[in-house]
């Protein structure tokens, strides 16, 4: 199994379907007081299953400097990541990360991850960015174990009432040391 750089005239029209189902989310509240506003992110269960599907291309031409990696197994790439060098602020943004569903479990993830990392150290970034949704709790809770943190939210990604729609996109980030 190794990771390798793939060709994006050949993969700019693969699309990935992604699909999760979770009680578990992330739920943002936001409240404005007199000194400003007051936000939470906590962990909490819906009350109904969550059950979220959708494709997205693997990489779209507006994509700033951008290289797809791909997990090979035994000749069949089971695994994708989507790196965009944003150099202006000195950062590496991961745009897609996503293991085929029968493949997933086995550290395949972490290999792409870890190979962001080690992009992400050799060409001197100071961090490395993604963002998700607030209900794809299993990978907020991936990325969350490999060192990311909370960096902030977008309220209106989606519709103009993201938060009370429980559709908020979470930005994450891990520190480069």
């Amino acid at each position: 199994m190794n990771i390798v750089k793939l060709n994006k005239k050949e993969w700019e029209s693969f699309k990935l379907e992604y699909h999760w189902e979770t009680f578990d989310i992330y739920r943002v509240e936001v409240a404005e007081d007199e000194d400003g506003w007051v936000v939470k992110v906590k962990r909490s269960k819906n009350d109904e299953r969550v059950v979220k599907t959708f494709r997205e291309y693997l990489y779209r031409p507006w994509m700033e400097d951008c290289e797809i990696y791909g997990l090979e197994l035994d000749g069949k790439i089971v695994g994708w990541m989507t790196l965009s060098y944003e150099h202006w602020c000195n950062r590496l943004r991961i745009f897609e990360l996503f293991i085929l569903e029968e493949y997933r479990n086995r550290g395949f993830g972490s290999m792409l991850l870890n190979k962001a990392k080690e992009i992400a150290k050799e060409k001197k970034f100071r961090a490395i960015v993604l963002d998700t949704h607030n209900s794809n709790f299993k990978a907020i809770e991936f990325y969350r174990k490999h060192g990311f943190e909370l960096n902030g939210f977008d309220l209106t990604q989606y519709h103009n009432d993201d938060v009370d729609r429980n559709e908020v996109r979470i930005d994450l980030v891990f520190k480069i040391q």
